[in-house]
Order: structure tokens, then C-alpha cells, then sequence
């Protein structure tokens, strides 16, 4: 395997580049819209809480939809996620 053989090709064309800024602007504004709603409605910490699940969601997608093979490194840290979300909740109690 050698140095950045999995990297992707630069854009060539200019639609590219349009679409490569859309998918890095419009993911973060929703997110960031969506997290200033969810601060309003529920409070900071359940938000912070469900915001410390999100990668435990993408494994579970990249595996379930995806096929992606769950590995004993990502097993750790959902179990390293799912052990903070816990201390942050039973703190807040």
C-alpha cells in the first residue's frame, strides 16, 4: 500500500467544486440550526447528550446500511461513548 493510494481525485470540473462546497456548507449550517432549535426545546445537556450519540448512529448506519464490518476498535468506542454518555447522565441527576 503506498502513501494516499486511497485518497480521491481533486475536482476537474467546476460542478464538482460547487457540489463539494454544498456537501461541506449545507450539512453544517442544518446542523448547527438544528442544534440551536434542540437547546431551546429540550436544554444544553439532553442536546449534549444526544449529541455524543451521533457517531454510535453512523456506525450503526455504515454497518446496517452499509456493510460495513463492525471491528473491535469501533465496538471500544462505542462502549467508551456509551459509558460517558452514562457518567454525564447519572451526574446531572
Amino acid at each position: 500500500m503506498t502513501f494516499g493510494s486511497g485518497l480521491p481525485p481533486l475536482f476537474t470540473q467546476a460542478s464538482s467544486w460547487g457540489w463539494g462546497f454544498m456537501l461541506g456548507l449545507v450539512p453544517t449550517v442544518l446542523s448547527l440550526i438544528f442544534m440551536v432549535k434542540a437547546v431551546k426545546i429540550i436544554g444544553s445537556t439532553p442536546t449534549a447528550i444526544l449529541g455524543a450519540l451521533e457517531p454510535v448512529t453512523a456506525v450503526a448506519i455504515g454497518v446496517l446500511v452499509f456493510g460495513e464490518i463492525l471491528t473491535g476498535r469501533l465496538i471500544a468506542g462505542i462502549i467508551l461513548i456509551l459509558g460517558s454518555v452514562v457518567l454525564i447522565a447519572a451526574k446531572r441527576k
